[in-house]
């Protein structure tokens, strides 16, 4: 990693091994962060694990304008489920910006509860992802609430290599105002259902 150990004949170490004068805990092993910095301690676990993200929002997201593009917005993430990948603000200030922190190839899958609270005529909402602010290509999914439609759920996948640093953002846009990502509290059946929910991991 450009942080050289130089020992003559033997490298004999009385007492705890450190880097930067951090001794790690009990049980972790020492993993190279390549040339950017000094080797860092990692539970085996960690060291072995792929870089990923989980991220959900448990609010309602609406639409201001139809057929315009709005990033989806992810404001709670679980922790115990991401490593490597973080969440940053958009243009509008709120969490939407999906940012990796290793380059590689990254699954990105989602689910989104749609509803529809009102109207009698069919309508559209698209889907797409985008990578550092531009639409990706053929990425985009059309779909349509008839009249009187309740609820569908978006969900599906994408394949996406990204660099140290880059972000990418679910965009969506719909035809009806009326149609917005849905959310409901827990209730004595079943527990809270997030407007949607994200998943990102190397592959």
């Amino acid at each position: 990693s450009g942080f050289d150990i130089t020992a003559s004949n033997s490298l004999n170490v009385n007492g705890p091994l450190r880097v930067l004068a951090d001794a790690g805990t009990a049980g972790e092993v020492l993993v190279s962060v390549g040339p950017a910095g000094a080797p860092v301690w990692q539970s085996p676990a960690d060291a072995i694990d792929a870089y990923k993200g989980s991220f959900y929002d448990v609010l309602q997201q609406v639409a201001v304008a139809v057929d315009t593009a709005y990033s989806v917005i992810f404001r709670q993430i679980d922790a115990n489920a991401t490593l490597g990948v973080t969440i940053a603000n958009g243009t509008l200030g709120f969490p939407t910006r999906i940012t990796v922190s290793h380059t590689g190839v990254y699954n990105v899958a989602f689910s989104a509860q749609l509803q529809r609270v009102s109207g009698g005529s069919s309508q559209t909402v698209d889907i797409w992802l985008s990578k550092g602010g531009v639409n990706v290509a053929n990425t985009n999914t059309k779909l349509t609430f008839q009249a009187n439609a309740g609820f569908l759920v978006a969900a599906w996948n994408f394949f996406i290599k990204l660099n140290a640093g880059e972000y990418v953002e679910l965009k969506w846009a719909t035809s009806d105002v009326n149609i917005i990502i849905a959310n409901e509290a827990a209730n004595a059946l079943h527990p809270v259902t997030p407007s949607v929910i994200l998943t990102i991991n190397q592959v």
